[in-house]
C-alpha cells in the first residue's frame, strides 16, 4: 500500500511538471510571435478583435495564479491562434494574374481597380448618411454592407496609388484626397449591370438623383485612435455624411453637413441582402456612364 502511493504521488509529481513546463512553453512561444511581429502591429492587424484577444489573456494569466495550469496552457494557446489569424487575415496575396488580394479586397492590375463583396441593405423613413459599412457599423443608415474591413481597404487603395488627404482642401488639410469613383456591379438573371453608387441615391426634397460626373467622393482615409485602425471600430467603410473616421467622404459641403439629405433608390428587381461587388478606382475626368452595362 505504502509503495503504491509512492508511486501515485510520483506519477502526479511528473505529471504537474510536465504541465508546468508546458505552460512556460506555450507563454514563451506567445511572447516570442508578439516580439517578432510587435504589439502595435498586431493591435492594427487584430481591428476590433483586440478586445477578444485581451480577454483571452486576462484570463490565462488569472487561471496561471490560481494553479489552474491546464485552463491557462488551454487560454495561452488560444490567444496564440487568434495572434496568428490576424497576421494572416492582413497578409496581401498576390495571383497568377498579377492581381493581389487582402481578406475579402481584390486589386486588379489591369484595370487598376479594386473590389470587394457587399450586400443591400434596404433602409426605411431613415436618411442615408453612410454608402458602405461593415456589419458592425452603421446598418440602419447605410445602402451597402460588407464582411470585408476597412483597414483592408485601405491598405490596397494606397497599393494602387492612390493618395488620401482632406475631405477639402484646408488650413489643417493642405490637400484634399485623391477623387475616386465608387460603382456597383450585380446580376440580374445573366445579365451583368454596373452603375455609379449616386445610382442608388436621391435628393429626399426633391426626389431628384444626383449626377454621377462629379468629383464628389474622396479618400480621406481613417486615423489610428489608442492603438486601434477606427474605421475598423466604426465599421465605415464610405459616407456621405460626415462624422466619424472613414476610408472614403464626400467633397460637396452641402451633403456632407447634411444640409442636402439623401435617400436610397434600388432598381427593380434588385432585392435586400442581395449580393453585389463594390468597385473602386481613381476618378478619371472622362464623365462617367449612368448605366453600364456588361
Amino acid at each position: 500500500m505504502k509503495k503504491r502511493l509512492i508511486s501515485c504521488f510520483i506519477l502526479f509529481f511528473i505529471a504537474c511538471t510536465a504541465t508546468t513546463e508546458t505552460l512556460k512553453e506555450v507563454t514563451a512561444e506567445l511572447d516570442a510571435f508578439t516580439q517578432k511581429i510587435g504589439q502595435e502591429q498586431l493591435q492594427l492587424m487584430a481591428g476590433y478583435k483586440w478586445n477578444q484577444y485581451k480577454r483571452i489573456l486576462r484570463y490565462a494569466v488569472k487561471f496561471a495564479g490560481q494553479k489552474k495550469v491546464p485552463e491557462a496552457v488551454a487560454k495561452y494557446k488560444e490567444a496564440l491562434s487568434l495572434a496568428e489569424s490576424f497576421v494572416e487575415d492582413c497578409r496581401i496575396h498576390r495571383l497568377k494574374n498579377g492581381d493581389m488580394t487582402m481578406g475579402l479586397v481584390t486589386l486588379h492590375a489591369q484595370s487598376e481597380e479594386l473590389s470587394f463583396p457587399a450586400y443591400v441593405e434596404e433602409v426605411v423613413d431613415m436618411p442615408i448618411e453612410v454608402l458602405i459599412c461593415t456589419d458592425r457599423g452603421r446598418m440602419h443608415e447605410t445602402i451597402f454592407t460588407s464582411k470585408a474591413r476597412p483597414f483592408h481597404l485601405q491598405t490596397m487603395m494606397i497599393a494602387l496609388g492612390l493618395q488620401n488627404g482632406g475631405r477639402v482642401a484646408t488650413e489643417a488639410h493642405k490637400k484634399q484626397g485623391d477623387h475616386i469613383k465608387i460603382e456597383v456591379e450585380w446580376k440580374t438573371g445573366d445579365k451583368v449591370h454596373r452603375r455609379p453608387i449616386e445610382y442608388f441615391l436621391v435628393d429626399e426634397n426633391s426626389g431628384e438623383p444626383l449626377k454621377s460626373e462629379l468629383k464628389r467622393w474622396v479618400f480621406v482615409g481613417s486615423g489610428m485612435n489608442k492603438g486601434s485602425f477606427v474605421a475598423d471600430l466604426t465599421g465605415d467603410f464610405a459616407v456621405n455624411y460626415t462624422m466619424a473616421d472613414s476610408i472614403i467622404d464626400c467633397s460637396e459641403d452641402e451633403i456632407a453637413h447634411m444640409n442636402k439629405t439623401l435617400s436610397s433608390k434600388f432598381p427593380e428587381g434588385m432585392k435586400s441582402k442581395q449580393q453585389v461587388k463594390i468597385i473602386i478606382s481613381k476618378w478619371k475626368s472622362s464623365k462617367i456612364s449612368s448605366d453600364q452595362e456588361k
